[in-house]
């Protein structure tokens, strides 16, 4: 599967983590999730506090910060161009 420039990203917070205002955001490829994570933050699309930790997951699995959207789609991602990535304020699994 090639890597397209953009994806959509399925958000879905798990736990007792407050839903986010968008459960479907269009993201660029080349973002890491350090930068999703801020960008996220900045325009309030997930509302957690900022001393708070966010986790992302994709299938029990959390990636590391420096980890790019586009190698996770191409691994993880599905053939409608989208990557599922589940988030909590606190470790869920494992």
């Amino acid at each position: 599967m090639g890597i397209p420039g953009k994806v959509i990203l399925i958000l879905t917070p798990v736990g007792s983590t407050p839903k986010h205002f968008k459960d479907k955001l269009k993201v660029a490829t080349s973002y890491t999730i350090a930068v999703l994570k801020d960008k996220l933050r900045g325009k309030a699309l997930i509302p957690v506090e900022p001393h708070q930790p966010l986790i992302f997951y994709i299938n029990e699995f959390a990636p590391s910060d420096s980890e790019t959207i586009g190698s996770l789609f191409e691994s993880f991602g599905n053939e409608k161009g989208s990557l599922s990535i589940n988030y909590s304020i606190t470790p869920f699994y494992g």
